[in-house]
């Protein structure tokens, strides 16, 4: 090769994936010498301390340990909903009954099966990550990509162009980086939606994430840090659009009873939301000098 690259790795898409990919590499110290960059047009966002994300995730143990090792889980922790139970059961049963499957911490040794998360400040934690110190943030987007080379080349809307070693895209569900690459994707639309809210309940979660698995699908209630639970209820699009439109009364009613009142009555406390479903796989993961991770 007649010059160097100008960075060892690019990253590309600045949300809990890329940033935790960039994260990871900067402080793994056989790559102490890479050049590290971050490529994310649109600033953060950082919510309030009185704000909750609708939109959560569930962190395994596994998660936590990559979390922690870049230094962004004591931010998270304070606001993370524990679980060390885990209860499902069909809609012909009952959540105590013998049909029902149960998980426990316990049986596994760990102190808990995971944590329920809001993304956004899964996101601003690892943003303020120690690990990323050192990583060059490009605030713009990507235009071109040639993968022809012996590197990968990329154009970027502001004019710049850079190449790199490896090139990373985390850039989600409609990936750029995927498009540009000319990696195709299969997968099919569920014809399903999940309706997403945060409820208060008339009994305590029990740190227990909960799931009833109906004829139109699962509906769980995960246990959020402040004692609240957050919905999330996967169910027909003609469902979902009135689950949303609903009144909050008749909201609550149904959320009660699809929820085999396992805590008791159940109160909307915010907005709503829904999701539509599908999967997604592409053609290749990765190729030479290239990587896609995450929803990409």
């Amino acid at each position: 090769m007649n010059r160097r690259a100008d960075f060892d790795c690019i990253v590309v898409g600045g949300g809990m994936v890329g940033l935790a990919v960039a994260a990871l590499i900067a402080r793994e110290e056989r790559l102490r010498d890479w050049r590290v960059a971050l490529l994310e047009p649109d600033p953060p966002r950082r919510l309030r301390e009185d704000e909750t994300d609708l939109r959560v995730s569930a962190l395994s143990r596994a998660s936590e340990r990559i979390l922690a090792a870049v230094g962004a889980w004591p931010a998270i922790a304070p606001r993370a909903g524990c679980y060390s139970e885990m209860v499902v059961w069909d809609a012909a049963g009952t959540p105590d009954g013998p049909d029902a499957l149960r998980f426990s911490a316990a049986e596994t040794g760990e102190p808990d099966l995971g944590h329920i998360a809001e993304n956004t400040r899964i996101q601003s934690a690892l943003l303020d990550s120690p690990a990323l110190h050192k990583v060059t943030r490009l605030a713009t987007r990507l235009e071109a990509l040639d993968c022809a080379g012996e590197r990968p080349g990329l154009v970027l809307e502001d004019g710049r162009e850079l190449s790199c070693e490896l090139l990373v895209g985390a850039d989600g569900g409609g990936s750029r980086t995927r498009e540009l690459a000319g990696i195709g994707r299969a997968g099919w639309d569920y014809g399903q939606t999940a309706v997403v809210a945060h409820l208060v309940a008339e009994g305590p979660h029990r740190e227990t994430a909960w799931q009833r698995f109906l004829p139109s699908g699962p509906v769980a209630l995960l246990p959020l840090f402040d004692g609240r639970v957050s919905l999330v209820w996967t169910t027909t699009q003609a469902e979902s659009a009135e689950l949303v439109d609903a009144p909050a009364e008749h909201f609550n009613d149904r959320v009660t009873a699809a929820t085999d009142r396992v805590l008791g009555s159940l109160q909307l406390q915010g907005a709503r939301a829904a999701f539509p479903l599908a999967v997604r796989h592409a053609r290749q993961y990765v190729r030479r000098g290239l990587a896609l991770a995450g929803d990409a």
